[in-house]
Parts: C-alpha cells; structure tokens; sequence
C-alpha cells in the first residue's frame, strides 16, 4: 500500500493522538525510506472475526440513531442544492440529536455532536441556533456540553489530500484532520457533522478510490454508537432539472462509501408555459438509499417567514410537529416502554404476539396505562407498529417464555439502551 504523512508539525496538534491515528491508517516516516525490494508494509488489519464466540451470542440488529434514517456506526452523506438550506436544516438536526428529541416526528436517540461549520460564520450560527432553541423552547445554553459547533470559515478544513503518485497512495492525513480526533476524543463527541465536502477533501470527486479513502479515514475515529453525516452539493445538473436519482456530485463512490443517502430538493408543481415545471415554494428531503432499511423515507419543508427557520409538514400541509406535539409524542413513547420495562422486571414480560389474550395492548388497557389515541382499532395497530419502531431501533427484543400451562410463547425484553431510554433499573451483570 501506499504512506500516509502529515503534512504539519504534529507536536502542535497532540503528538500522542496525531501519531496514533496516523499509524493505524498505515502511516511510515518518510524521512527513512524502504530499500530497494522492500516488502510492502502492512496495513494492520484486524483479526478474523471470531466463529467460535459468534455462535455463543444472539445476533444484534443493525442499530439506528434515527430510525429509517441515520445507521449507527456508519457514514451518511446529505446531498442538495446549493443555497437550499441544507445548513439551516442540517444544524436543526444537531440540535434534536444533542437533547434526544424527534426531528419532525423521527426519533433521535441522544449523542453528544461535533458540527464542522466551513461555510457559515458565528454570527449566520448564532441567528439559526437562537430561531432553532426558540422554535424547540429551550435557550442555546442548554446545548452546552452535548453540541459543539465550530466555526471554520476562513481556517484550513482540509482534512484529506491525494498524495499524487500514479494513484496508488494511501493520501495524505493534514493537521486539520488531526484537530478533528483530537476533539472526538478529548470531548467525548459521537455524531460529526462535516459541512461541508468541498471544503475538507482536497482529492478529486470523479475519484472513487480517494472518496473511499477520505470517508474511511473520517469514520476511523467516530464511535460505534456514533455516526458521520457528510454534506455535500448535488451534480449541476439535478441543480438545472430538479430532483433526480443521482442526487449527489462526483463520481459512485460517494453514493458507495455511504450507508444511507438523503437528497434535499425544492419541490416542483404544475409546468409552465414552455414545459419547465414550477416550484412549489416547499423543499422535500428524502432517503435515496438505506442499506439498513427502508429507502422509502421522505420529509417535507416549508419556510416559516416569522420564526426565520424550515419546518417539516405532513402531507396534508400541516406541521409536522410543534414543540408541544413533539413532546407529547416522546411521552407516550417514554411511558409505554417504560412499561414493558416494568413489567419484565415483576417476571411477568409482556407477549409479543399481536393475537394474544394478552398482548401489550391489553396489559396496558389493564393497567390502565393504554393512551387513548391507541383506544381504537385503527390506533392498536399503530402500537403494534411502535413495537416494531423501538424493536428495530435496538430498545426492543423479542425472547421465548411460558405460560401457566407451559406453553412456549414469545416475549417482549427492554434492552440496556431501550431502559436507558426509558429510564428503568439497568439489567443485572
């Protein structure tokens, strides 16, 4: 394989973690060159995974920070427009995700997050995060120790460059790159914001191999219950005709090096006179490719003149949720996995079969802890769906149990994360 350098003085950026990280993506110095027939120098792979200790444990399901949206452990690249507001609506979504709220409707589990602000100065962030806190009720000093924003316009972003040798190389880890693991590491940060991808890989996008490197090299230092999330132009000519299958710039790679893919583009109408369609004044965001779900999610925007942000509506033209509609929503979903949780701990879980005499449903009804909004037909089976939601998102596993009768049934058990969620007693060692 190719060498990895860095093109700064590492002392000044933490030696100790600069070093590290450079030597786990390959890194050789320079100033001693191989001989002449040298072997090449190893990639310091892992070892195989483990068969043997596999087959001892239950499989975990791929896990999502957002469900249906943002894979954890993963990168996700969100493609618009320029000038759309994919900042405005991109830093609304570091917020949600710094206090653990939904983002129009869609869950977020609470990460502490690292935003990479290269095209918008303090004062541009500030005006959005005061419309942001304001909107969602609390004041920006509430954000303080779990969202960390940084201002970047007019500093050197670079974070990857082609080391330019017939194509071969490794690339090149700059001081920029190591600024940003120091901060993960130093400041305990999970999801990173990367706004955007011009600024900070220095290769050429048509590169397939250099996307890949520069994505893997952002990933590298991001946790397994963190995420990526890179935010990038569209090719200019889905910028000229409007929403488009290939809703990014460059070349496959980006859509490959990617686990999940958003497009943010203006809706469009009714045509005109010479055939164009027109624009709606609204702005729809959906999923173009979700390898661990569904790409079959969509948001739709609208700007609110008064309150100086985008806010999600419903198909209906109505909002997709207002502080106080979003709270309720967490609510009732804090309550009946708490619930589950309780119910486990009494030795009595809850059944997970939707055609039992006593499925959740009816233990809640019992217990008198059934929202009316489930009351229904039609409402019990949006709970059987909100189920689903908290099994997919990790809170949630089905187990085997017995009846009185000892007839084998299946169970609902709350997970480690799911009861921190819900805030019940952990799961004993």
């Amino acid at each position: 394989m190719g060498q990895v350098h860095i093109t700064e003085d590492p002392e000044h950026y933490g030696a100790g973690t600069l070093f590290f990280e450079a030597k786990q993506l390959g890194w050789v110095d320079k100033q001693q060159p191989a001989a002449p027939n040298a072997p090449p120098i190893l990639a310091n792979w892992p070892p195989p995974i483990d068969m043997a200790a596999l087959a001892k444990q239950q499989p975990e399901p791929p896990r999502l920070i957002m469900p249906g949206w943002l894979p954890e452990g993963y990168a996700t690249l969100l493609a618009g427009h320029g000038g759309v507001g994919k900042s405005a609506i991109a830093l609304h979504l570091a917020v949600c995700l710094a206090l653990g709220r939904p983002f129009w409707g869609i869950g977020c589990e609470q990460r502490n997050v690292l935003y990479l602000s290269c095209e918008d100065r303090e004062q541009i962030l500030h005006w959005r995060l005061s419309r942001i806190c304001d909107y969602e009720g609390i004041d920006i000093a509430d954000l303080a120790g779990n969202l960390d924003v940084l201002d970047l316009v007019g500093h050197e972003t670079t974070l990857w460059l082609p080391e330019g040798v017939r194509g071969r190389d490794a690339g090149t880890l700059t001081a920029a790159y190591a600024e940003v693991v120091e901060r993960i590491e130093t400041t305990a940060r999970q999801v990173i914001f990367v706004d955007g991808i011009s600024d900070t890989f220095g290769g050429h996008e048509n590169d397939r191999s250099q996307v890949k490197r520069f994505v893997n090299a952002l990933l590298h230092p991001v946790p397994r219950d963190g995420a990526l999330l890179l935010i990038g132009h569209v090719a200019k000519l889905a910028a000229t005709v409007g929403a488009t299958n290939e809703g990014y710039s460059g070349s496959t790679g980006w859509h490959n090096a990617a686990r999940a893919r958003w497009y943010l583009y203006p809706e469009t109408g009714q045509e005109d006179d010479s055939g164009r369609p027109q624009r709606t004044g609204k702005l729809v965001l959906e999923v173009q490719k979700a390898n661990l779900g569904p790409a079959d999610q969509a948001l739709t925007f609208e700007w609110d003149k008064n309150r100086h942000l985008y806010v999600g509506i419903t198909a209906g033209g109505q909002r997709a949720g207002t502080p106080a509609a979003l709270f309720s929503v967490q609510q009732v979903e804090h309550d009946i996995l708490r619930a589950l949780a309780d119910a486990e701990d009494m030795g009595d879980p809850m059944q997970s079969s939707e055609r039992s005499n006593r499925n959740v449903a009816t233990r809640l009804e019992a217990i008198g802890k059934l929202p009316a909004s489930f009351g229904s037909r039609r409402g019990r089976k949006k709970l059987f769906q909100l189920l689903l939601k908290f099994k997919n998102a990790g809170w949630l596993t089905e187990g085997t149990g017995w009846s009185r009768a000892r007839n084998q049934l299946g169970i609902w058990l709350v997970t480690a994360p799911g009861r921190g969620q819900c805030g019940a007693s952990p799961l004993p060692p």
